[in-house]
């Protein structure tokens, strides 16, 4: 269920957030669980910055951010540092 899934993001923040979650699934449990987090780890999710911006809209309390990414720019990266 969403919430079992939400609750295992919220638990283990340092772990990857699985793969097989599509960035529609991903969004939607953002939506759900995202202002709980203080750390998101994308491990090797191929986004680029408009996907970064979008995922991390939902984490308002964000201190750190993971991820492996050729798509992420410098442009990118200067946007979620404000």
């Amino acid at each position: 269920s969403w919430q079992i899934m939400a609750n295992q993001i919220i638990l283990d923040q340092n772990s990857p957030i699985s793969r097989e979650l599509s960035h529609g699934l991903l969004i939607n449990l953002l939506q759900l669980c995202g202002d709980k987090l203080n750390c998101l780890n994308l491990g090797s999710r191929n986004v680029d910055d408009d996907q970064l911006c979008e995922l991390i809209q939902y984490c308002p309390n964000l201190h750190l951010l993971f991820i492996h990414s050729d798509k992420i720019t410098d442009q990118g990266l200067s946007h979620i540092a404000k």
